[in-house]
């Protein structure tokens, strides 16, 4: 039996167990006020009323109080699940008692929920508490999942604690590691006040009371750690330090010319042009590539320090590695600097010779990338096309090819010209299968979808692109076209033409996108099924198929669905992916549960949700638009709505939620302004938005506003097919005015 959380209150403090525990009580003497059996009442006791309401900051703290105890009992049961999840509704109630956080990071970690506990120990960082063991252990977990900077409060909190402990091995380590994460988040200045500590212990180990052995296993990697030393203090700006450092690792692995860009680098800083350009060109004369395009990208800045007219210094600059190009012509970096420079001062054939160079002797996608980008700017529509043909026969997708070509899809009047090139082409069966297929992309981008079919077919019978990757990469540009029958027609016969695919359970789950986009429900889901038939495992294959369900309104459906999903794999704590996709089925049942207008279920699906993600945006706007939109936990709902909107403050549906709080509250001129912004941010925003816009402009007496808001709801609501919400709203435009 699941205990209400009020009741378990009681009876963890005992209320009302001594009463039930002492003899029946005495009947009441005969002259009392209290009337008897079937006599009438002559002085009845005055009912108690308190002398203030309950405001809804003491309703939290009781549902605080409620769920802590509910928690404890259920600690004492052995149902640490259950335990955590009351723990965390307990703080979210009454978030002032930071200590709450302390013992839902041990449950946390005593459950292996790490990602869980990882976010409530940086709130406790955040609030000032964190007295638990595991800060260490949560901070190390944050930093493997990249989280730099919430990794960084952790390890700043153990820190404090242990502010004690400056020698040792532990010491050492936490000193790395931050120094390592502030150096990652560009905190130089304290990253290189923490390196600095282990630079001095590994130059005097006796001061850190670190054993012979553990001092030579961290020197195994010292090569390593000196260059980020290195690199932390010159960002930092302590310049003799990091050339020091820098000669440290030319010591361990000497390359003269490596050390000589590393002293440009810290002349420049200081900044000592004359000394900095000394250094580069020794540095070029040794030929090395060592330094990559930095060293050149660091040349052109001393020499635009050094000249006012900035045309004069790119030209100068120019002229500089034109002359190193030709005495070291093999020098791919200063090739690839020399064709950038090129570009940027419109010389449109030297920065093509020097790209198709670079193709001719390794092709790259950087060389790729800039050809492409010359050959769109000087407006080489016939050349451009060949280009990219070559390009896409390597990575089979346009979108691969990054920036470039991003800009080029965008620019119409070029994505005409090619495709009309490629027209010609064809006709004169002088059209290439590669060059096809980028015609293909360019024409589905174009909606020229059966030219798009037709270079498709065409580019099927390249020999340089295997059919197999051909047809999946396709289908997905389909799907992403919306060309869903498509998309449907080329997953069929790439899974009819690779049965033994290693990839087959993937082309049935795209399938099955597919099909639920075309309107094929019960075909989607046996292709979904078939996906986790070959991939039982995959949670993101299961989940699909409660997705197909929702795509098609199958209500009950998908509920039975993301239900057994969550039964599946919801005990799955180890995988980031695992709990996203279980984050999403939570989100997906809340929304249906609103559409059967079951708003109890809607709210504790979002609970949930909140209970492991406590700063999950998405969940706190849609949970407190539905605490706003029943008149619940008005003041609540209004801070979760109001963090939203300052975490994404031109979301169209955070600000209605806001401003329809705002009106809940009665704060009607605050809730024109938001709705007002909600309204302005959509170009076609929805009829529930305009309809409280209306209701707000109401309240403020903007009649005719409100009436005009209302007129753009009706049509909206119109446009979708909502004729029940039409209704209510065409009711509304039949009130008057008060009159005066």
């Amino acid at each position: 039996m699941q205990l209400n959380p009020t009741f378990a209150l009681l009876l963890l403090f005992g209320w009302g167990i001594e009463a039930s525990a002492q003899a029946e009580p005495a009947p009441p003497a005969a002259d009392s006020r209290v009337s008897q059996p079937g006599g009438e009442f002559t002085d009845p006791t005055p009912p108690i009323s308190p002398r203030n309401a309950r405001s809804e900051a003491d309703l939290d703290r009781i549902d605080a109080a409620a769920h802590y105890a509910l928690g404890r009992l259920l600690l004492q049961r052995d149902d640490l699940d259950g335990a955590l999840r009351r723990m965390e509704r307990a703080w979210r109630y009454d978030s002032a008692a930071t200590s709450l956080l302390n013992e839902i990071v041990l449950v946390a970690v005593q459950q292996g929920h790490f990602q869980e506990a990882a976010r409530y120990a940086v709130l406790a960082a955040e609030g000032g508490s964190g007295e638990f063991a595991a800060l260490r252990q949560l901070a190390n977990y944050l930093a493997q999942l990249r989280d730099w900077e919430r990794a960084l409060k952790l390890y700043e909190k153990f820190s404090e604690k242990n502010a004690g402990e400056k020698k040792g091995l532990d010491a050492l380590l936490l000193h790395w590691e931050m120094g390592r994460l502030y150096f990652l988040t560009k905190d130089y200045a304290k990253s290189a006040e923490n390196l600095s500590i282990v630079r001095d212990a590994l130059e005097h180990p006796e001061k850190y009371a670190l054993k012979e052995s553990l001092h030579k296993a961290f020197q195994g990697d010292a090569q390593s750690i000196y260059a980020l030393l290195a690199e932390s203090f010159l960002q930092a700006g302590k310049l003799d330090d990091a050339l020091t450092m820098f000669e440290k690792v030319q010591r361990r692995k000497p390359d003269q010319a490596l050390l000589l860009l590393q002293r440009a680098r810290v002349a420049e800083k200081r900044p000592d042009n004359a000394a900095a350009l000394g250094f580069l060109e020794k540095y070029f004369s040794t030929k090395s590539q060592a330094g990559g395009l930095e060293v050149y990208d660091l040349y052109a800045k001393l020499v635009a320090r050094k000249n006012e007219d900035q045309n004069a210094a790119a030209e100068k600059t120019i002229t500089r590695i034109e002359t190193l190009l030709q005495n070291d012509p093999d020098n791919r970096p200063l090739a690839y600097f020399l064709a950038e420079q090129c570009l940027k001062l419109k010389r449109f054939k030297q920065a093509e010779a020097l790209y198709r160079g670079q193709i001719e002797a390794a092709p790259t996608l950087q060389a790729y990338q800039g050809l492409i980008e010359v050959l769109h700017q000087s407006k080489q529509s016939a050349a451009l096309l060949d280009v990219l043909g070559q390009a896409v026969a390597g990575t089979i997708s346009l979108d691969s090819l990054g920036p470039p070509v991003k800009k080029l899809l965008a620019d119409q009047k070029m994505r005409k010209q090619l495709i009309e090139e490629a027209k010609k082409r064809e006709a004169a069966n002088a059209l290439s299968p590669e060059v096809a297929l980028a015609a293909a992309y360019l024409a589905l981008a174009d909606e020229q979808f059966p030219d798009a079919r037709r270079f498709f077919q065409h580019a099927l019978k390249s020999k340089k692109i295997a059919p197999e990757g051909l047809l999946f990469t396709w289908s997905v540009q389909l799907i992403l076209a919306e060309r869903a029958a498509d998309a449907v027609a080329t997953l069929k016969q790439l899974i009819d033409e690779n049965q033994q695919a290693a990839n087959l359970a993937d082309y049935h789950h795209y399938l099955a996108g597919a099909l639920a986009m075309a309107e094929k429900t019960d075909d989607a889901v046996r292709a979904a099924e078939m996906a986790v038939t070959l991939d039982p495992a995959s949670v993101e294959y299961r989940a699909r198929i409660g997705w197909i369900y929702y795509h098609a309104h199958r209500n009950s459906d998908a509920v039975q669905s993301y239900k057994k999903l969550l039964d599946n794999f919801d005990q799955d704590h180890a995988a980031a992916g695992v709990r996203a996709v279980m984050r999403q089925a939570r989100l997906s049942l809340s929304n249906l549960a609103v559409q059967e207008n079951d708003k109890a279920a809607a709210v504790e699906w979002l609970e949930q949700v909140l209970d492991e993600y406590p700063e999950d945006i998405a969940a706190m706007n849609d949970l407190g638009y539905l605490w706003a939109e029943q008149g619940l936990h008005l003041q609540r709902a209004y801070r979760m709505v109001a963090r939203a909107v300052l975490a994404e403050p031109n979301n169209t549906a955070y600000l209605d939620s806001l401003g329809w709080a705002l009106f809940q509250l009665q704060r009607y001129d605050e809730a024109v302004v938001a709705l007002k912004k909600s309204v302005a941010s959509d170009e076609h925003p929805a009829g529930v938005i305009l309809d409280h816009l209306g209701d707000a402009l109401w309240q403020t007496k903007a009649f005719q506003e409100a009436q005009d808001a209302w007129r753009r709801a009706m049509q909206a609501f119109s446009a979708t097919d909502q004729s029940a919400e039409r209704e209510k709203v065409a009711a509304k435009l039949k009130r008057r005015p008060p009159t005066k």
